[in-house]
């Protein structure tokens, strides 16, 4: 008995990816919150953290989370809504997150 696989687009074996997206000061969504730049509606990614430009973070941040420039975001997301979501921020993605770098392992 298999599992279903549920047709995309993009072909059965897209799989969302986690990336990491930096905020420039150019960026449309710069000095909006989440809920403002209606990210998940827009880009239908989820924000699960955010690294301020002082060092600062915060996990499953809230809609009124405020977007600066110099943020840096982990975003999950299928290939596709993350690549409209890197261009709306007027940053390049550094890659699929892995287990290490989440985990704060280097």
């Amino acid at each position: 008995m298999g599992l279903p696989v549920r047709r995309s687009p993009l072909g059965p074996d897209v799989l969302p990816e986690l990336r990491e997206v930096h905020l420039t000061a150019a960026a449309e969504l710069a000095d909006q919150t989440l809920r403002e730049a209606r990210v998940r509606e827009r880009f239908g990614v989820l924000v699960l953290a955010v690294r301020r430009a002082d060092g600062t973070s915060m996990m499953t941040p809230s809609p009124d989370t405020p977007l600066r420039p110099g943020d840096q975001f982990r975003v999950f997301g299928l290939p596709a809504q993350l690549a409209a979501f890197e261009a709306a921020t007027g940053g390049a993605a550094r890659g699929t997150v892995g287990r290490r770098e989440l985990e704060g392992r280097h």
